[in-house]
């Protein structure tokens, strides 16, 4: 796969994972203060990690390497991140909102 490939096809499943991460967002909304603060850090981090891969695809797309593995291990391990502090953060919500599937 060559880089402008492989870079649209991350920036593809960005585009999911912001749509996933706006729908947890909204849910945070309708929790109380106290538990809104609880889970603000995790959807904190999962912006950060969103910013730092949007970051990196687009040095990637500018530079194009000719040898881009290491950006590509790097771009990897953070989609990793993103899926796990979803993971972390979806079964928080579930425990916090009465409604288990009010936020889905």
């Amino acid at each position: 796969m060559d880089v402008k490939s492989y870079c649209d096809t991350i920036s593809n499943q960005l585009i999911g994972w912001k749509a996933s991460i706006y729908d947890i967002i909204r849910a945070a909304q309708r929790l109380s203060d106290k538990d809104r603060k609880t889970v603000q850090p995790m959807i904190d981090s999962l912006n950060r990690v969103m910013d730092d891969l949007n970051r990196n695809l687009n040095e990637l797309k500018s530079q194009c390497p000719a040898d881009w593995s290491p950006q590509r291990q790097d771009i990897e391990g953070k989609m990793g991140r993103l899926k796990s502090n979803f993971e972390q953060i979806s079964d928080e919500l579930q425990s916090l909102l009465p409604d288990s599937t009010a936020w889905v």
